[in-house]
């Protein structure tokens, strides 16, 4: 991750949660907090030597919830990448509304994917409702947070259960298939997203702006058993679509 990011393609994703009625800010700086204690990575910096890059502790860099949101819209966090030589991989800004807050989490992709923000998004909810019932005496059932084993944090570069592709045979059959497979990849025409000419001034995304679709369980369900059907996985099944998506949005441009 680290070695294929750039200024054009920062290794950075978001996660943006709507929490219903007011936010108890201190309570979810603990909430938020007792996460970091079961992630590790997101409390980690790199340090780079003669003999590599390693994970180190940088327990003091992690920062408060933003919740200044004149001050994070002029510096437009969403804009800037994370060094993770000096910073750890995880910013966190929040606005408050009537009826509801806003808080966005960003993540670099080094830490942890798309499953271990989501994990981490479950153990913040689980402490914050934990910590709400403590201070408001609720004796109701409270979900507790799953068993986490930070040991495999070890492993992490294991090839086991990895698809590494292993090319048998002699060296000289092996760098025929790579050199076939480079090249092959090298001849394939890469089409980049295309843009329409012109986008009125009110239609341009301001800021982040992430566009949500609420799907029920049981159109969920029905995704899963759809991917399930030919093998695949629900995320394979999305990354389908997109790809398709994409061609379709370029052919369309491509007419006009």
């Amino acid at each position: 991750m680290l070695a294929d990011e750039s200024t054009e393609y920062p290794m950075l994703f978001y996660l943006q949660v709507r929490w219903k009625g007011v936010i108890d800010r201190e309570m979810n700086r603990v909430a938020i907090d007792d996460a970091l204690s079961r992630h590790p990575l997101l409390c980690c910096r790199v340090a780079k030597s003669w003999h590599g890059a390693s994970w180190v502790w940088a327990g003091d860099r992690v920062a408060d919830t933003d919740w200044d949101r004149d001050r994070w819209m002029k510096q437009k966090p969403w804009r800037q990448l994370i060094d993770l030589t000096t910073d750890i991989g995880l910013r966190i800004w929040g606005e408050q509304h009537t009826d509801q807050g806003i808080i966005t989490f960003q993540f670099h992709h080094a830490c942890c994917d798309g499953i271990g923000a989501a994990q981490f998004l479950e153990d913040v909810a689980i402490a914050y409702a934990i910590h709400y019932a403590s201070s408001t005496g609720q004796k109701t059932d409270l979900p507790e947070l799953r068993p986490i084993n930070l040991e495999l944090l070890k492993h992490r570069n294991s090839r086991i259960g990895r698809r590494v592709a292993n090319i048998s045979g002699s060296i000289v059959r092996r760098i025929r298939i790579v050199a076939k497979y480079t090249l092959r990849y090298l001849r394939q025409k890469k089409l980049p997203l295309l843009a329409k000419v012109t986008v009125p001034e009110d239609a341009r995304q301001c800021g982040l702006v992430l566009h949500s679709l609420r799907l029920t369980r049981a159109e969920t369900r029905g995704l899963r058993d759809a991917a399930k059907q030919h093998n695949a996985s629900l995320n394979d099944l999305l990354v389908r679509e997109l790809m398709v998506t994409a061609q379709a949005w370029n052919s369309k441009l491509a007419d006009v």
